[in-house]
C-alpha cells in the first residue's frame, strides 16, 4: 500500500462536501484520456502526440511528473487530501478512468485531522508546486497511519498469524536441530 497526498482544485463548496465525493480528480493537466496506456513508451507517445513542438527535455519533464503517479496508484492506496483548514484521508477504491477529466473512485475514513495537530509534519503536506507525490517517509506514513479507523489496522493480529508465528517455529526448529 503506498501512500499519495493530492492537491486537488477543489472550490470551497466541493471541500467542505469533499466526503461525499464518489472520485478524486488527478492532477494530469491536458493530457487525453490515459485509459489506453498500459506501458511508459505508450505514455511518452501520447506526450509526443500531444506536444510534437516541444523539445525532447520538455516531454520528459512532463513524463515524470504524472507516470510515477498514474502507474503507482493501486486499489488500497492511501491518498492524503489537505484542505483550508484540515486533512481528509481516502482510500483508492478502483482504477483510474476519465470523464470530464482524469479521476479516481475513492472511499472516505471519517476521520478529518485539524493542520494544526501536523505539527512538524505540517511541510510534508504543503504543496510546494507539486499536485500529487507519494510520501515516502516512514515516520510521516506511520503519523497517517495513526488516524485511520481501527477498520483499517484491525488484521494486524491474523498478519502476525499467518506470517511472523511461523517464521518463529521455524527458526526454533533449526536450532534445536541444527546447534
Amino acid at each position: 500500500m503506498t501512500m499519495w497526498v493530492l492537491h486537488p482544485n477543489l472550490s470551497p463548496d466541493e471541500e467542505s462536501n469533499i466526503g461525499e465525493r464518489k472520485y478524486l480528480p488527478l492532477p494530469f493537466g491536458e493530457l487525453p484520456d490515459l485509459s489506453g496506456v498500459n506501458s511508459p513508451a505508450q505514455a511518452r507517445q501520447v506526450i509526443r502526440n500531444l506536444y510534437p513542438d516541444a523539445p525532447p527535455e520538455s516531454h520528459t519533464r512532463q513524463f515524470d511528473r504524472f507516470w510515477p503517479v498514474f502507474n503507482g496508484l493501486q486499489t488500497g492506496d492511501i491518498i492524503v487530501v489537505p484542505l483550508k483548514n484540515e486533512i481528509a484521508v481516502a482510500e483508492v477504491a478502483g482504477h483510474y478512468g476519465y470523464e470530464d477529466g482524469h479521476r479516481i473512485p475513492v472511499t472516505w475514513y471519517p476521520v478529518r485531522v485539524p493542520l494544526r495537530k501536523l505539527g512538524k509534519h505540517r511541510d510534508t503536506f504543503a504543496e510546494g508546486g507539486i499536485k500529487m507525490f507519494e510520501i515516502t517517509d516512514l515516520e510521516t506514513k506511520n503519523f497517517v497511519r495513526g488516524w485511520l479507523s481501527k477498520s483499517y489496522r484491525k488484521f494486524g493480529w491474523v498478519k502476525w498469524l499467518i506470517i511472523i508465528y511461523p517464521l518463529m517455529k521455524l527458526l526454533q526448529y533449526f536450532q534445536v536441530h541444527y546447534h
